[in-house]
Parts: C-alpha cells; structure tokens; sequence
C-alpha cells in the first residue's frame, strides 16, 4: 500500500491524521479548518474555542519505512510560499502508514524558519532526528506525541497577550540569531525586578560573567533591558521587528561587547535554544529574584569553556 502513495496522497493523509489528532489532544478546544487553497503554504487553521483567536499552521509529512534505517529526515518549505508570521507554525510529522499515526512531531514557529532551517535556493529544509536521545538544533521543537503539540499551542495562545513574555521572548530571539552568527559567547541573565513587576536581563559575554555562568562580573562592560522600557530596548526609539533585524541593530549599537562575544560555545547555545522554546510556551525565564525560584524552574546554564580571555 505504501509505495502505491503518491506525495500528495501522503501530504493529506498527514494533513487529516495531524487535524484529527489536534482535536481529539486538545479535547476538542482547537477544532482545525483545511485550507480550500494552500497558495500561502497554510495547510490547517486552528480555531480557539477560548479565546476566539485562530493559528495558521503549514503541515510537512514523511513516512516511517518498515525497514527502518533512517535517522534524520528531510522537510522543506517552500521559500516562495514562506510568510515568517509570529503567529504561524510549520507542523512536521512522521507518519507510520501501517497504522495511520504520527509517531513523531516537531512544532517550529515560523519566525523561526529562517535562523534554524538551512536555506536552499527554493526551499528552507529542516533535516530532524526523531530519536529521543538526538540533541540536534531540532530538539527543543521535538514533541513525542500530538498531546504534546497541542499542549504547546495552547501554552502560545494562552500568553500571546502577555506584554512582558512577548518582550522577553523578542530579546531572547534576537540573543539567538547572534549565536546563529557566531557570537556564541553572548551570554543572559535574566530575573525579576525587587518589585516583581518587570522583567531584566543581562547580557555579558562569558569571560564577564561570575562561576555562576550568567551574572555580570563588570556591569559596565554589559548591556542590560527591563520591560520597564516597553519596546524601546536598548533606549531604541524605533525597535526592529524581526530577531534578525534586532541582532542587526545590537552588533551596531554594541561593537566591542559584540566583538568580545564571538567564537564557539555549542553547549550554551543549546541552552539557549531550550530557553527560547520555553518561552514561546509562557515559562518566563528566571534566574534570580526576591524570593526563593521553583525547582523545576530554569536549570542553570552550563559552564563556560574555552580560554577566557
């Protein structure tokens, strides 16, 4: 049956299991809608039953052969086609034909597209492990299953109007891409104000931070953002929209602290990663505050290596 599918039969199929699943994991709160024209790469929109806001969602589909032996695969979005929409998401899944399941899922921002795909002539491909002990730039995406995915979207519906997530989130984004562009030494320290009623962060490049890996040694060598300041970050009057256009204006307002953040350190970057994804999902990172911090909270960042200078 499975070598008698052709692509599009495949690309529905995981379309109407990916539809189905959604409801059925959401407990019907997401009911999905399939797009009559996919001319925007929109596959499925997703209405919220609580709060009346809807989410584009492009569907990619791969089959899992019998035989197995594949460890990565290969999804592609069409760079025509692509629209990076803060509130859009690009679904990947990996079917198991014999039973009509997903056995695998990685839910991406479309936002994020561009910094974590490799770009092609045509398309952004996305090249995934589904192993659960892979630790690609994919990973933080990964979901086992299709409760986890709509776990997720209902996490970003239930934050998208929180002002200080949404700001934290943007800078966050905006460390990210830095570290997509070599200066993976920038390091963050975020944390709440004494009042509790704003959200700071640090940022420092490693060889300026204390053994405790985030917290500024000189803080005159670091720049620093409070949600106190609205989306003038930096004391910007017109603040760039897109991370990339944001790591743009810091490497320009920040030359030296930029300078001394570039050069390798994979394994922050990674935390990073993981801090960026948790907060799209509404868990505001913290690493300090007036009172005692969850133990379930944000883990410490990892130790700083390499040669400080």
């Amino acid at each position: 049956m499975e070598s008698a599918l052709t692509t599009t039969q495949i690309g529905k199929i995981g379309e109407t299991v990916v539809a189905a699943q959604l409801m059925l994991t959401s407990g019907g709160r997401l009911p999905p809608f399939l797009a009559l024209a996919d001319d925007d790469g929109i596959d499925l929109i997703l209405h919220d039953k609580v709060s009346g806001r809807s989410l584009p969602i492009q569907v990619k589909g791969r089959v899992k052969r019998p035989e197995g032996g594949r460890t990565t695969f290969q999804f592609d979005v069409r760079r025509k086609t692509f629209n990076a929409n803060d509130g859009a998401f690009l679904l990947c899944v990996l079917l198991d034909m014999t039973v009509g399941s997903i056995e695998r899922a990685w839910l991406l921002p479309m936002a994020d597209i561009p910094a974590v795909g490799t770009c092609k002539d045509e398309c952004y491909s996305i090249v995934a492990s589904p192993k659960e002990a892979s630790a690609d730039r994919y990973t933080p995406y990964r979901c086992a299953t299709m409760a986890e995915v709509a776990k997720r979207l209902i996490a970003f519906l239930d934050h998208v109007d929180d002002p200080i997530l949404h700001r934290a989130g943007r800078l966050l984004a905006m460390v990210r891409e830095l570290h997509r562009a070599g200066f993976e030494r920038l390091r963050i320290g975020p944390g709440l104000s004494p009042s509790g009623l704003h959200w700071r962060c640090s940022l420092a490049t490693a060889d300026n931070v204390c053994t405790n890996g985030w917290e500024p040694r000189d803080w005159n060598l670091a720049a620093t953002y409070s949600t106190a300041e609205g989306d003038a970050v930096f004391g910007w009057e017109n603040t760039p929209q897109s991370p990339s256009d944001m790591a743009a204006k810091f490497i320009a307002t920040f030359p030296d602290l930029a300078e001394s953040a570039r050069g390798p350190d994979p394994a922050y970057a990674r935390w990073l990663d993981n801090v960026v994804t948790a907060t799209r999902h509404g868990h505001l990172p913290l690493l300090f505050a007036d009172f005692p911090l969850a133990e379930d909270g944000l883990p410490p960042p990892p130790p700083i290596s390499g040669t400080l200078s």
